[in-house]
């Protein structure tokens, strides 16, 4: 497994654009970066190998690369932002997939990178209503090639997919049910081993966890998470990351799979 983060080295909340995020309720700069290193110092542990991009000076959202894009075998398709406050990202994740020997793609409409699609099982789920455009679905699986199928979110406090929908590994998906339309609903019931999550664990952010090896990285745990793990022969490892809450991301959203 290989991954792609970026030390917050000028993270803040300088404006809101979820309803996580309050200007008034600023992040602290050394515990933002102590929380960020024991996640990159934890996936090393894990076996993960990590790649780094330096964080540029007013894009304080760039830690959270998984908008940057996704990637599928040698292909990077880049996050085409919606909010002109994050547009300034694009270049520098092109450039260094780009310098990295990816071959760079650009979507016409608005899509969240990572944060609005994850594959489960080879078919990649893609969210969409608030960061990312229903239409930039047809663009991703025609320019990936892969099988795909959209969700609605509905619920602004779950405006990025990755904050809803958690693989873990191939053992199953955890999802949240209110953050999608009826139609969603349906949808993800109808997916294989895919478990509902609490509103609770929704809202400490379950869905915006990361599957290594047989573990799974959470900045919460409960009884009922335990168990739903356990029936998968998982294990939680809970990590403090309630400085970048503030900015409404977590473990994934500062994740990028490079290769999974």
């Amino acid at each position: 497994m290989k991954v792609l983060m970026c030390p917050p080295t000028h993270y803040d909340v300088v404006y809101e654009i979820n309803p996580w995020m309050d200007t008034s309720n600023k992040p602290d700069p050394k515990k933002s970066y102590t929380q960020w290193k024991v996640l990159f110092d934890l996936y090393q542990r894990l076996g993960v190998e990590v790649e780094l991009i330096d964080q540029v000076k007013g894009l304080p959202d760039m830690v959270f690369t998984a908008n940057g894009g996704i990637v599928y075998k040698n292909m990077f398709v880049s996050g085409n932002y919606r909010y002109q406050e994050r547009k300034g990202e694009e270049k520098y994740f092109q450039q260094w997939f780009v310098d990295h020997g990816f071959t760079v793609k650009t979507l016409t409409n608005f899509q969240g990178g990572e944060g609005d699609a994850l594959f489960y099982r080879n078919t990649l789920y893609m969210g969409y209503g608030f960061r990312s455009d229903k239409a930039a679905h047809t663009e991703m699986k025609n320019v990936l090639g892969v099988e795909g199928i959209s969700l609605r979110l509905i619920d602004p406090y779950f405006y990025d997919f990755d904050t809803t929908f958690c693989p873990v590994g191939d053992r199953g998906v955890l999802y949240y049910p209110k953050a999608y339309d009826k139609e969603g609903q349906a949808r993800m019931a109808a997916v294989e081993n895919a478990v509902a999550m609490t509103k609770e664990q929704a809202q400490h952010f379950i869905g915006n966890s990361v599957y290594v090896d047989e573990k799974l990285l959470v900045s919460f745990v409960d009884d009922d998470l335990k168990k739903k793990l356990a029936a998968w022969d998982v294990e939680p490892i809970l990590l403090d990351m309630s400085e970048f809450k503030k900015a409404g991301g977590g473990i994934k959203c500062l994740t990028l799979y490079i290769e999974r």
